[in-house]
C-alpha cells in the first residue's frame, strides 16, 4: 500500500500474501519473491503453480540460463488447453493497446498531416516528442483509417472486457469528496475519472455542497479540499481534522502570512500597531489568528473574548475582504469597499479583477488607507501587478513595503506564522477503516499526478491552474508541490518555529486569560469582611 503504515497492517493480516519474502512483514523490492519478477520466481521455483503475468517478462525470465525451472513451463489458454512458451500464436488473456495521438474528428486529418511533417523533419524537436509520450522510443504510427476510442480499444482481445469488471472500492467505498463550485466540481469529476483508468482504489467520487465543512461535519461527504484559511474554523466550529497538506517541495517557500507596512510608518513592532486601521484577508484567516496567537501569548488583549471582541478593542477600524456574518454587531469590522474588490487597472481603463482575498488586503493597505495588511510578502509583486496603471498606487514597487517583527526588528522574510497552502480534511472521529481509505486514495493520487518524479508528460497534473482543486496560488513556473501526512509534516514542522498547523491544533474558544480574571483589592476584602461582621453584630 502506498501508506506504509497501512501496509505493514495489511501485510500482518494477510500473512501468505508475502510469505515467500526472506521478511514477510517488510517484503520489498529488494526481495526475490517481490512484484511482477516475484512471480516468475515463485513459478520457477516450483512454490506455486500457475503464475500470472506479462508474457513478454515470462519469456525473458525462462530464458536465463540461470533460472532452474523444476519442471516445462507452458502458457494456459482461456480455455483448458496449453500451449508452448515460445509459441508464435501464443494464448492470451488480455492485451494492452498501445498508445495513441487522439483528435476531435472533424480535425483529425489535419492533424494527422501536421504530424507527419514535424515528424519527418530531419531533426524533430525535443519538446514536440515530450508532447507525445515522454518515453518515445519509436516514431509513432500511421492510423490507415480513423476510428473511435471504442473501435480501437476493441482491437486489443480482452481489455474492454477487463476494464468493465466491477472494481473493488465502488459503492459504499467511494471517497465522496465535497467542492464548493462548478468549476472544481469539473476538475473532480476529471481526475475521478483519470484515477479509475489508472486502477487507483478505492473511487473518488465528487459532490457538490455550499458549505463544505458542513458537508463533512454531517457526514453528508467524506472529504474535502480546504485552503489555510479555514483551517481553524474547521477544526473549531466543525470538529474536522487535515489529514494530509499540500506543501511545496523547497520548504522554504511555504506559505507565510506577515504583518506588512509601507517602509516609511513609524511602527517598530507588533504592539505599536495598537488603535490603528489593519487589513485582513478573512476573519478567523491565517493572519488573523497568527496576529491574535500572538497577541494573547503577550496579553496584549487583556484577557478580552472572543478574539472578534479583542480585535475589535485593539485596532481602530478593521477591514476583511471576504464577508462573514461574525462581524454583525463590531461597528469598526467592515467588508472592504467595493471600489478595490472588484477592479483592477491597466493603461488607465478599469477590468474586473478575479476576486483574491489576499490582493483586496493588500489594496486596502496600498490605497485604501490601512496602515497594516496581514498577507504574504511573496505575493506583493503580483498585487502589484492588479494595481498597475491606478494613478493612486504610481511609485509603489516591492521596496515600498516592510514586515513588521515582533521585536524591534524589521525585514521582509519576517513571518507571523507559515504553513500549508491547503488541507485535507475529514471528520474527527471518522472511523480508522474510512481514514485509511482516504489517505490510500490521495497517497494514490498524489503519486500518479502530483509527485516530482512522474513524467512532465502526465496525464493529469494536481497542482496546475487548469485543473488543480488545492490552493495554487504561487506564479506557476515555481509551483512544485506535493501531498505529505499530516503526521509528516508536522514533525519537520516542529523544527522551525511558528507553524500555522501547530499553533490551532490545541486552540479551542478564546477564554479569559487568568491574569485578566475579576478580582478584588486586598482592602476592599477586608472592608466587607468588617461589613459583614458588623451586619452580624
Amino acid at each position: 500500500a502506498a501508506d506504509p503504515e497501512i501496509d505493514g497492517q495489511l501485510k500482518n493480516k494477510y500473512k501468505s500474501m508475502c510469505g515467500l519474502c526472506d521478511v514477510p512483514s517488510v517484503c520489498s523490492q529488494r526481495d526475490k519473491y517481490w512484484g511482477r519478477q516475484g512471480a516468475l520466481y515463485c513459478l520457477s521455483d516450483c512454490l506455486g503453480d500457475v503464475a500470472w503475468s506479462m508474457l513478454k517478462d515470462a519469456r525473458l525470465h525462462f530464458s536465463n540460463v540461470d533460472v532452474s525451472v523444476c519442471k516445462d513451463v507452458s502458457l494456459l489458454c482461456p480455455d483448458g488447453s496449453t500451449r508452448p512458451l515460445n509459441s508464435s500464436d501464443p494464448c492470451v488473456w488480455v492485451t494492452r493497446p498501445v498508445p495513441v495521438i487522439a483528435a476531435k474528428r472533424a480535425k483529425a486529418a489535419d492533424i494527422q498531416k501536421m504530424l507527419k511533417q514535424v515528424l519527418n523533419m530531419p531533426d524533430t524537436p525535443y519538446d514536440f516528442i515530450r508532447l507525445l509520450e515522454s518515453n518515445l522510443i519509436v516514431p509513432p504510427l500511421e492510423l490507415k483509417s480513423s476510428l473511435t476510442p471504442n473501435d480501437y480499444l476493441a482491437t486489443a482481445p480482452g481489455f474492454l472486457s477487463a476494464n468493465s469488471m466491477s472494481l473493488c472500492g465502488q459503492g459504499s467505498r467511494a471517497v465522496s469528496l465535497c467542492v464548493s463550485s462548478l468549476q472544481d466540481k469539473i476538475k473532480c469529476d476529471w481526475l475521478a475519472a483519470v484515477a479509475r483508468v489508472y486502477g487507483l482504489q478505492p473511487s473518488l467520487s465528487c459532490l457538490y455542497g455550499a458549505d463544505c465543512l458542513i458537508s463533512v461535519a454531517n457526514n453528508s461527504a467524506v472529504a474535502t479540499i480546504a485552503i489555510t484559511d479555514t483551517l481553524l474554523p474547521a477544526i473549531r466550529d466543525h470538529n474536522l481534522k487535515p489529514l494530509l497538506v499540500q506543501m511545496p517541495l523547497n520548504m522554504k517557500k511555504a506559505k507565510a502570512v506577515s504583518a506588512v507596512v509601507k517602509v516609511n510608518s513609524s511602527f517598530k513592532k507588533l504592539t505599536d500597531l495598537k488603535g490603528k486601521k489593519a487589513c485582513f484577508p478573512s476573519v478567523d484567516g491565517m493572519g488573523w489568528t497568527s496576529f491574535a496567537l500572538k497577541m494573547q501569548k503577550t496579553n496584549s488583549f487583556n484577557g478580552i473574548c472572543p478574539y472578534i471582541k479583542a480585535m475589535s478593542k485593539f485596532f481602530s477600524d478593521i477591514c476583511v475582504s471576504k464577508p462573514s456574518s461574525a462581524i454583525s454587531g463590531y461597528s469598526n469590522i467592515r467588508i472592504c469597499s467595493a471600489g478595490y474588490n472588484e477592479m483592477s487597472y491597466e493603461e488607465g481603463e478599469l477590468h474586473e479583477l478575479s476576486y483574491d482575498n489576499e490582493a483586496v488586503a493588500f489594496q486596502c493597505l496600498a490605497i485604501g488607507g490601512g496602515d497594516v495588511a496581514f498577507i504574504s510578502t511573496d505575493s506583493i509583486p503580483k498585487f502589484l501587478e492588479h494595481l498597475r496603471g491606478n494613478p493612486e498606487a504610481e511609485g509603489l514597487t516591492v521596496d515600498s513595503f516592510r514586515a513588521l517583527c515582533e521585536g524591534d526588528a524589521a525585514s521582509h522574510d519576517c513571518t507571523l506564522s507559515w504553513g500549508s497552502s491547503s488541507q485535507v480534511l475529514v471528520r474527527d472521529k471518522i472511523l480508522p477503516s474510512r481514514e485509511e481509505d482516504v489517505r490510500s486514495l490521495f497517497i494514490g493520487l498524489n503519486n500518479l499526478f502530483g509527485h516530482p518524479n512522474t513524467p512532465s508528460t502526465r496525464t493529469f497534473d494536481m497542482f496546475v491552474e487548469s485543473n488543480s482543486l488545492f490552493d495554487i496560488s504561487d506564479p506557476p513556473e515555481v509551483v512544485h508541490q506535493r501531498l505529505e501526512q499530516i503526521e509528516d509534516f508536522l514533525k519537520k514542522a516542529k523544527l522551525r518555529p511558528n507553524n500555522y498547523e501547530i499553533s490551532v491544533q490545541p486552540m479551542d474558544k478564546c477564554s479569559p486569560s487568568s491574569a485578566s480574571q475579576l478580582y478584588l483589592p486586598f482592602s476592599t476584602l477586608l472592608i466587607i469582611i468588617c461589613l459583614l461582621f458588623s451586619n452580624n453584630n
